[in-house]
């Protein structure tokens, strides 16, 4: 279990991070998703390295997470414009994760989530190709792990059947099953969310899923706050390898909501 910084609207400090960072290891929480919408280095110009004051945060933020026991994947979301205007983006997005592998990094994410695109077979086949080949690109490097979002990723956003989607055959067919996918449930926002829900996704691709939980998450709507109990979710560790919350962006109210979503009677996920 662990917690997502993936939200619009709000960029977090290095500081308020290091202090969720010291909130889930006392909570005995084991993840940090690094990949805030509103970095532009992540989304909009992810393609430009990151200034070097940056990489310095980075490398203080990995070595405090390691120490408290926290996992830390650091992604990139290339999807608005990979590989439409330059041939050489597969290089350019490698020299960004070597920004990361040589300050130690080994947990990474490629995320091509909320994209204006025909959600097509071709699309899903070409998503897996990048996906790969980057996982293929961060092994020479010794021991490391890949996650990614699918385009894809609620059944929400399907005509129809999960299992009529063109983008998840397309996707299923050529992506390893190795890599972990991050999944919302049958909404972006889900409800509830169940064992049957990702036994669905399962039916169509095979790989791992860890659940991405919008349900404390107020971007779309700032103006909503909640922090009450966190409920609707009865799903099992056989079903799901783990699952993240991704909150507000507001560090003391998301100490707050983990609080919650580390509740006493909610299965304690672990992502090894």
């Amino acid at each position: 279990k662990g917690y997502i910084e993936g939200y619009y609207g709000r960029l977090l400090s290095w500081k308020s991070r290091e202090f969720l960072v010291q909130k889930l290891a006392s909570l005995g929480l084991d993840f940090y998703i690094y990949a805030p919408k509103e970095d532009p280095y992540h989304r909009i110009k992810w393609f430009d390295l990151y200034p070097e004051s940056e990489i310095k945060n980075f490398e203080k933020f990995l070595k405090l997470s390691t120490n408290e026991g926290i996992k830390t994947y650091f992604t990139v979301s290339p999807g608005l414009t990979f590989g439409k205007k330059r041939a050489s983006d597969f290089n350019t997005l490698t020299q960004k994760l070597s920004q990361l592998l040589e300050i130690g990094y080994e947990n990474f994410g490629i995320l091509l989530d909320d994209l204006d695109v025909e959600k097509s077979e071709t699309l899903g086949e070409s998503h897996a190709d990048l996906i790969n080949r980057v996982s293929e690109f961060l092994k020479r490097s010794g021991d490391t792990s890949l996650i990614f979002c699918p385009t894809i990723y609620c059944n929400q956003f399907t005509k129809g059947d999960l299992a009529n989607s063109s983008y998840l055959k397309g996707l299923s067919s050529v992506v390893s099953s190795e890599f972990p996918l991050l999944w919302t449930g049958k909404q972006v926002v889900s409800d509830t969310i169940s064992n049957e829900d990702i036994q669905e996704l399962k039916s169509v691709i095979s790989n791992p899923v860890i659940v991405w939980d919008n349900y404390y998450a107020n971007d779309y709507c700032p103006s909503r706050f909640f922090i009450g109990e966190y409920s609707g979710r009865s799903f099992t560790e056989e079903q799901a390898m783990g699952v993240g919350i991704n909150p507000t962006g507001s560090p003391l109210t998301d100490a707050i909501i983990l609080d919650q979503f580390d509740g006493k009677n909610y299965i304690k996920f672990l992502i090894k």
